[in-house]
């Protein structure tokens, strides 16, 4: 049941989720799918999630832990490398979870939205899909969406 959208403008950037989580038919749950990083008058990223909860938290706990201690996110020198740095910690969490994760039948499935601006540089959004790669919003489409999308219709 996830929305997340997000809305380059020539102001800068909207970033909006849901905060339902639908884990079957009686059991519906509040969770966070909006997360920061920031690095105050240098650089914020905003990643919104849909997919599995349980990926989308390794993914953004391993960023995290970077940003954290000066890596990753915290010195990417664009927007697109910190795309490319999401994709790869996509690729990492896979490395681990997709052979146990199909051996019982489940996808690994995760997809982020990536808008943020690094001091200097124009606002930017990403799509990051399941396999890593990361898709732009552009001029002429300048919006990117997750999840049910039938809502942003």
């Amino acid at each position: 049941m996830t929305y997340c959208l997000g809305i380059v403008t020539s102001e800068g950037l909207v970033m909006a989720s849901d905060s339902r989580s639908n884990a079957g038919f009686d059991q519906v749950n509040v969770c966070r799918k909006m997360y920061r990083f920031v690095t105050e008058g240098e650089r914020v990223f905003v990643i919104l999630t849909s997919g599995s909860l349980s990926i989308s938290q390794s993914v953004i706990s391993l960023l995290r832990a970077d940003f954290d201690a000066g890596k990753g996110l915290a010195v990417a020198p664009s927007v697109y490398h910190a795309a490319r740095i999401v994709g790869d910690t996509v690729r990492q969490v896979s490395e681990i979870d997709r052979e146990s994760l199909e051996r019982d039948n489940f996808t690994f499935n995760v997809n982020l939205l990536l808008g943020g601006q690094v001091r200097g540089q124009p606002s930017a959004l990403y799509l990051i899909y399941p396999q890593g790669n990361p898709l732009q919003a552009t001029e002429d489409s300048p919006y990117l969406q997750l999840g049910e999308v039938k809502y942003g219709r």
